[in-house]
C-alpha cells in the first residue's frame, strides 16, 4: 500500500506535483492557522510559546537528523545505480572490443558471435528489462541474452591471460546486473516513511499553538515551513526510485554503447 502510493508520487511529473506540493501547504496552513486563533486567544496561545519552544526545539533537532539522512540515503541510492549501469557498460565495452582484438585464437565468424551477443544483450536491457526494474524484476529473456553472452565467451574465448579478463568482465555484468535489477530492494523502508510522515506532521502542526499578534505572520511562517519539509519529502521519493519519474536514471549509457558499436560496423541485431 505504501509502495504504491510512493511510486505514484515518483511516477507523477515535477511540473504538477511540485505546485500541488506547495499549494497543498498553502491551504493546510492557512485552514490550520484560522481554526486554531478562532478557537484560542492571542494570549492562550502565547502562554505556550516558551514550553511549546523548547520541546519543538527538542523534536526538530530528531526530526532534522532523520530527515536528511533519508535524503542522503536516497541520494547515494540515485548515484549508486548510476554508478552500476556505469560499470556493467564499461564491462560490455571490453568484452565486445576484447572479441574485437582477438584476432589469433578465434575465426571471423567466432569474433562476431561474441560481439553480437554483447550488443543483443546491452539491446535487451534497454528493451526488455530497464522498465521492470522499478518493480525489481529480472527479464527472462534479457536472463537468456545473459547466458548466450556466456556461452559465445567461453566457446570462441581466447584460451590464455585474455580469456580471464573476459571472465573477469562477465563476472562483473552478472553482478552489476544482480546490483541493478534489485535497486527495489535496497530503498527506504516503509517504517521509515512512517517515522518521516509522521514526523512532518508534527512539525507543521506543533507551530499552530505558538502564539502571533499578526495571523497573517503566523500564517506565513506555517507555510514556508511546510512547503520546506514537503519539498524535501518530495526529492527523497524520486531520489528513492532511481527508475521511475522525472529524474529517473535512464539507459542512455547503454544507448551508447549500442551506438558505438553499430559505427564500428556491428551487423544488425538478432530478433
Amino acid at each position: 500500500m505504501i509502495e504504491a502510493i510512493l511510486l505514484y508520487i515518483a511516477n507523477t511529473p515535477l511540473s504538477t506535483s511540485i505546485p500541488v506540493v506547495i499549494a497543498a501547504a498553502v491551504v493546510v496552513s492557512l485552514i490550520a492557522t484560522y481554526l486554531t486563533n478562532e478557537f484560542y486567544t492571542y494570549p492562550e496561545l502565547a502562554a505556550n510559546n516558551e514550553v511549546v519552544g523548547i520541546k519543538f526545539s527538542y523534536f526538530g533537532g530528531i526530526f532534522a537528523v532523520s530527515l536528511g539522512l533519508a535524503l542522503i540515503g536516497a541520494y547515494s541510492l540515485y548515484i549508486s545505480v548510476r554508478e552500476i549501469s556505469s560499470n556493467e557498460v564499461s564491462a560490455l565495452r571490453s568484452l565486445y572490443y576484447s572479441a574485437t582484438e582477438n584476432q589469433n585464437s578465434a575465426s571471423a565468424d567466432g569474433r562476431q558471435i561474441m560481439k553480437q551477443a554483447t550488443v543483443n544483450y546491452a539491446q535487451s536491457v534497454i528493451a526488455d528489462e530497464w522498465t521492470g526494474q522499478a518493480q525489481g524484476k529480472m527479464n527472462e529473456r534479457t536472463t537468456q541474452h545473459l547466458v548466450d553472452l556466456y556461452e559465445a565467451f567461453i566457446k570462441y574465448g581466447d584460451s590464455n591471460l585474455v580469456n580471464d579478463s573476459q571472465l573477469n568482465w562477465l563476472g562483473e555484468v552478472v553482478k552489476m546486473r544482480g546490483l541493478r535489477t534489485t535497486t527495489s530492494t535496497r530503498t527506504i523502508a516503509q517504517m521509515v516513511w512512517i517515522i518521516l510522515v509522521a514526523g512532518a506532521l508534527l512539525s507543521m502542526l506543533v507551530p499552530l499553538f505558538i502564539g502571533a499578534q499578526n495571523f497573517f505572520v503566523q500564517a506565513l511562517m506555517s507555510i514556508l515551513f511546510s512547503a520546506f519539509i514537503m519539498l524535501h519529502l518530495l526529492a527523497i521519493v524520486h531520489l528513492a526510485h532511481p527508475f521511475t519519474g522525472d529524474i529517473a536514471v535512464t539507459a542512455s549509457m547503454y544507448v551508447d554503447f549500442i551506438e558505438e558499436t553499430q559505427r564500428l560496423g556491428s551487423t544488425p541485431l538478432n530478433p
